[in-house]
């Protein structure tokens, strides 16, 4: 003892003799190596984390059927641990829906057993927080245009509007598309998605708030916010009369100076925040 078993199963025989007589008796038993459950290491579990703390939900039972590569349900079970400690020990499993409690990254233990033999194996599970964009917030981003012909209605570029959206995120890693409803902007599908960003008229006269989904090239992490498309007046004026000067008797030349802001609170109409140029 140790003894390492020359076949599978391998029978051994024990003789059991009295010291004083020497008559002895001899008996038999089989030694058998069970096999190890399959268990194969899992796809790292990720999380998009939309508050940035570090910390997500995981569905932790849903990766039992790939590592155990599809076992008929009651020939194994699948435990989850903390450590492998535990999972050596089969001590504190842990529930499906598991948070972690290391921040951004974990790894879990597997456990493996089968419920015939009491054989198990033990695999990792490793566990990914990624942050979501860290993009403008809601009601933070804006476009104005002009409104030539008053009917509330403009042409907006939103692409113009894409480095306050980013708020600082790189454009080479990140896609940004702009939708008419949250709903749409959430689902993130070619479902309500303004095609034409370069030219697009508001829905809306005058103002309309439409969603931008930014998605992480490297993480698929998205988030979504919005963007508000103002249409502006323009300044009511006013028409005016000729100013008229007298020329100067000495010269009669036709020319003589004119003071062309005595006129501007006319021709503003009293109307606050506008500047005036000649």
């Amino acid at each position: 003892s140790p003894y390492t078993n020359i076949s599978n199963p391998q029978p051994v025989f024990a003789r059991v003799e009295n010291g004083i007589t020497g008559c002895f008796s001899i008996t038999n038993f089989n030694i058998v190596v069970s096999e190890s459950p399959v268990a194969n290491v899992p796809t790292a579990l990720e999380y998009c984390d939309t508050d940035n703390d570090g910390f997500g939900i995981f569905d932790i039972r849903s990766t039992e059927n790939q590592i155990t590569g599809g076992v008929i349900p009651g020939q194994v079970t699948v435990t989850y641990h903390e450590t492998p400690e535990d999972a050596d020990n089969d001590v504190n499993p842990l529930p499906d829906t598991y948070t972690n409690i290391n921040a951004d990254a974990q790894t879990i233990y597997v456990r493996v057993e089968n419920v015939l033999t009491g054989c198990f194996n033990v695999v990792p599970l490793d566990l990914i927080v990624n942050d979501a964009p860290e993009i403008a917030a809601l009601d933070a981003a804006t476009l104005e245009e002009c409104d030539t012909d008053t009917d509330g209605i403009a042409q907006f570029d939103l692409t113009l509007s894409e480095p306050d959206i980013l708020n600082g995120e790189d454009p080479l890693t990140h896609t940004i598309r702009f939708y008419n409803t949250l709903a749409n902007a959430n689902l993130g599908t070619g479902a309500g998605e303004i095609n034409n960003v370069n030219a697009y008229s508001n829905i809306t006269p005058n103002s309309q708030v439409i969603w931008v989904r930014v998605d992480d090239l490297t993480t698929s992490c998205f988030r979504v916010t919005n963007l508000t498309l103002i249409v502006n007046e323009l300044p009511v004026l006013v028409q005016l009369p000729g100013l008229e000067t007298c020329d100067a008797v000495s010269l009669n030349d036709g020319i003589e100076v004119f003071d062309l802001s005595s006129l501007s609170e006319q021709l503003l109409n009293n109307a606050p925040g506008i500047s005036l140029d000649y």
